[in-house]
């Protein structure tokens, strides 16, 4: 049996711990409103230009691979593929140039009508 001062313990907990949620879904609200779209843009490009490797590490701390940026990897994607378009364009249409960069040339069919 509940005595009359343990249900008004009870009530000011309540109300306590209704007052710290309200409290706390102000600070929440806050910080939500502070994020713009401008600023997560922002960050993103931070992101994406920063160079440098993260260490991959097993769990007894051991580096197992240093995984570069992804400006870097994105630079030497871009790289591969001026590479490869030089060598098409160093190719131009001689079929075994062509055929050397793994590209065959199948031959034009007249499309007249």
């Amino acid at each position: 049996m509940s005595t009359p001062s343990g249900n008004a313990s009870s009530g000011l907990s309540n109300t306590l711990a209704d007052a710290m949620n309200f409290v706390r879904s102000i600070e929440e609200t806050k910080s939500i409103q502070a994020l713009t779209l401008d600023a997560l843009l922002k960050q993103q490009i931070a992101a994406l230009q920063s160079s440098g490797t993260t260490a991959i590490v097993d769990p007894e701390g051991n580096t197992v691979y240093n995984r570069p940026s992804r400006y870097d990897q994105l630079s030497a994607l871009q790289a591969s593929i001026n590479a490869a378009v030089k060598a098409i364009q160093a190719a131009g249409t001689d079929s075994a140039k062509l055929a050397a960069l793994g590209l065959s040339v199948s031959p034009q069919k007249n499309q007249s009508t």
